[in-house]
């Protein structure tokens, strides 16, 4: 019986047989999911997410995925500026730091010559209980040194910060200052006109 025949005999078998054969039909190509080319049913793994690259924000660097505000246009300072301009504001409270920083060094400081000069003392006479009370005294004097060191270091960084704040308000308050004088000329320049 040839295939015509068998198609008009059971044309409902060969068409479900057609179907199936369709069916087990692969692709040409299969693909093959990989971190570098994912399926696009396949959900991102975390280590591809991290093995994007994370812009980093920063106040010279901000992101540029934000819209300026109406009142950064207004004023003419991007967003940049305008966080440094909020920052100035913390120049009381950082001198207020620097304060008590200063306090704490000459304080860490006294202590640490106070100590040492006990140390200079305790060594000249080294004997017995002496050198017992010179080794724990120079453990009390690294202690000071230590303390001294560290808060030192943090008051350099505070002095240095209220410096850049203090020149950024100069630059700010002077360039406030310029774009209310082009703008009071133009206005007087507006009402000159009118008149």
């Amino acid at each position: 019986m040839s295939l015509a025949q068998l198609h008009s005999k059971f044309p409902k078998l060969l068409t479900s047989l057609d179907d199936l054969r369709q069916r087990c039909k692969l692709p040409e190509e299969i693909p093959i999911a990989s971190p570098e080319q994912p399926m696009l049913t396949r959900r991102p793994r975390v280590e591809d997410k991290l093995s994007e690259e994370i812009p980093i924000v920063s106040p010279e660097q901000p992101m540029s995925t934000r819209r300026p505000r109406a009142e950064d246009k207004e004023r003419g300072l991007s967003s940049t500026k305008k966080n440094k301009v909020i920052n100035s504001h913390l120049l009381p409270y950082v001198e207020a730091t620097i304060q008590r920083h200063s306090a704490a060094t000459n304080m860490w400081k006294k202590a640490y010559e106070d100590q040492l000069s006990k140390v200079c003392e305790l060594q000249e006479t080294n004997d017995g209980l002496r050198g017992q009370l010179v080794a724990k005294d120079v453990e009390i004097l690294d202690v000071h040194a230590l303390a001294w060191t560290e808060v030192h270091c943090e008051l350099e960084e505070l002095k240095r910060s209220m410096i850049e704040l203090e020149e950024f308000k100069r630059s700010v308050t002077a360039k406030e200052k310029a774009a209310e004088e082009t703008h009071l000329q133009k206005l007087a320049q507006v009402q000159t006109g009118g008149i």
